[in-house]
């Protein structure tokens, strides 16, 4: 199995305590990170991880728990890097995973997955739901109830991800120091072309109520990249609405507690009349 990655602060031994059990009942191995807490940092030190100059540019203001969050992943992705692991899987500790989560890493249904996100190409794959998925580009996952899809938008959401070898250098390398909350995987793959973005649906990861009081990074800044204004703004946002989700996007299912609660699904017209691409 790929290697397990669990963001966690150190005084929340209730969060890891959940964490461990449900990752051992699927005989899942997973190592604990010690998360970055950007509340107890002074002024000074979270200062010294920003790159000011590029977040006047964009018009961010990170939080103290962004900034934390951030330098928690950026941690991780260090240790991919040090290690050279080409994949990774990277979970936070306010999740609840499907009772059927190990089944995605077994050999054969991983490497079904791995066809399409080689190592040596940047690639996320979102395990927490995502709305929407392309109609092209998704397969079957043999031996589960899964597909792997594309993605159409990213969820903003650092929950739970599988990421690649090369995506975890890019970010190291474009990432630090720090402009942009760790969860802005729309920015940086849509406008920017660093990697692109997948999902496994239905999705096997949910978050807990405890994600309510998140004790890594609840606090959000301002979105900095407003809906385009004016009427070139309102063409393309007619164009998007009605013939990019009409034609090539599908709503996904989404899962909670183990149950589909949201039957409309890429699953029901995408298999019979858009071609697989693995």
């Amino acid at each position: 199995m790929i290697p397990c990655f669990v963001i966690n602060l150190a005084h929340a031994v209730e969060r890891r305590a959940h964490m461990e059990e449900q990752l051992q009942a699927q005989g899942i191995q997973a190592e604990f990170i010690d998360a970055v807490n950007g509340r107890q940092m002074s002024e000074a030190e979270r200062q010294s991880h920003l790159n000011s100059e590029k977040m006047r540019e964009i018009g961010w203001k990170l939080s103290p728990a962004e900034i934390g969050c951030a330098l928690s992943h950026l941690k991780v992705y260090e240790l991919m890097v040090e290690r050279q692991l080409p994949y990774a899987i990277i979970l936070e500790d306010d999740i609840e995973l499907t009772i059927d989560f190990a089944a995605l890493f077994q050999d054969d249904a991983f490497k079904q997955i791995e066809q399409g996100i080689p190592a040596n190409e940047s690639h996320v794959v979102q395990l927490n739901y995502v709305r929407r998925a392309y109609r092209y580009g998704f397969t079957d996952i043999v031996g589960t109830r899964y597909m792997r899809v594309r993605s159409y938008s990213a969820t903003w959401s650092t929950a739970a991800y599988i990421i690649t070898l090369s995506a975890a250098k890019k970010l190291l390398e474009e990432r630090y120091p720090i402009w942009a909350p760790a969860d802005d995987w729309n920015y940086s793959a849509s406008k920017l072309g660093w990697f692109t973005m997948h999902a496994i649906s239905p999705n096997p990861v949910w978050e807990s109520k405890q994600s309510t009081d998140s004790a890594i990074g609840d606090e959000r800044s301002d979105n900095p990249h407003p809906k385009r204004k004016g009427l070139w703004g309102l063409i393309q946002r007619l164009f998007i609405e009605g013939v990019v989700k009409t034609m090539f996007v599908e709503p996904l299912p989404r899962q909670e507690n183990n149950t589909i609660i949201d039957a409309n699904s890429i699953t029901s017209n995408a298999r019979k009349t858009h071609k697989r691409l693995i």
